[in-house]
């Protein structure tokens, strides 16, 4: 009990001046167009901003734009559209931010016309997968998704039947067979073996990736999806999915590290934390609270068990 009480104390003497919230703003994440300098304690005065340098800026707004994308996925229309603003702002030629902005606006019918076709959506496919075969751009999900009726993009199915805008893909025509010539007339054919092009490294790895992901092994995927980008960084496939891991993997140990600091478990705490990082190396948000719960740990040993 007396142990209990300590640690209240504790935490009420660190959050109280300036408590760190557990829930993650996008301000706190991404801030301003300007990055803040560290405040003096002799001087009552705010800290001065010095702008950001136009590689840093562009790295954020892509970075936004990013998780953008994945709101969309999810549905969340509104919060995306106000983040691909502040994308923008940063890097008023970021071509992603521009492009989800334009298809947010525009009505799906008149931008990609009335004729279709229909496709059945097949195991382990996604709106991502089918726009990128069709239209020629992994980010035409959403548009495609609007041209559908269909409110959260990540959730279609296997043998989900959806309208594919344009012509349908070119079959085979078998031609026909010609009159068979007589048997002196007949040569034996020379069988001519064409060779099957053998899939790239970096597409293995994307395939390999997929069937991480499809068992449930979101980390492992994640990694294996970062060695397909190695490989081939204009793999524009292994970057979407792997960027959508990554923001639901920083999602879930954020969870984990709030829910394990409200049931004082600071040594969960700190391990969750530190696989946020992981995964967002540049969130200050979270190396601040994993300094608190590191700060609490240390001032606690120096408590007696029995006082």
């Amino acid at each position: 009990m007396k142990l209990l009480i300590t640690y209240s104390l504790l935490v009420a003497l660190l959050t109280g001046c300036e408590s760190i919230p557990f829930v993650q703003t996008k301000n706190e994440r991404y801030g301003t167009a300007t990055a803040p300098l560290p405040q003096t304690q002799s001087s009552g005065q705010s800290a001065v901003s010095q702008p950001l340098s136009e590689e840093a800026a562009k790295s954020q707004s892509n970075k936004m734009a990013m998780e953008a994308v994945d709101l969309l996925n999810q549905g969340r229309e509104d919060e995306a559209k106000n983040l691909l603003k502040q994308s923008i702002l940063l890097d008023k030629d970021n071509r992603v931010s521009k492009n989800m902005l334009r298809q947010i606006a525009s009505d799906p019918l008149a931008t990609l016309g009335s004729k279709s076709f229909r496709h059945t959506v097949r195991a382990g496919e996604t709106l991502s997968m089918i726009a990128h075969r069709f239209l020629g751009d992994v980010f035409n999900f959403y548009i495609l998704a609007k041209y559908n009726d269909i409110r959260v993009p990540r959730d279609v199915f296997t043998g989900q039947v959806i309208k594919v805008p344009g012509d349908p893909p070119v079959e085979v025509i078998n031609k026909p067979k010609p009159v068979p010539p007589s048997p002196a007339e007949v040569e034996v054919p020379v069988v001519q073996v064409v060779p099957v092009a053998e899939p790239s490294r970096a597409e293995k790895a994307y395939q390999t990736g997929i069937q991480l992901l499809r068992g449930g092994r979101k980390e492992d995927a994640y990694e294996t999806l970062q060695q397909a980008m190695k490989l081939d960084p204009e793999h524009k496939l292994a970057q979407a999915q792997g960027e959508q891991i990554r923001q639901d993997l920083i999602q879930k140990y954020s969870r984990i590290a709030t829910s394990a600091f409200h049931r004082q478990d600071l040594a969960s705490t700190i391990k969750a934390w530190d696989k946020v990082l992981v995964y967002d190396p540049n969130n200050e948000s979270a190396r601040l609270k994993r300094q608190q719960a590191l700060d609490l740990t240390q001032r606690i040993k120096q408590f007696p068990a029995n006082r």
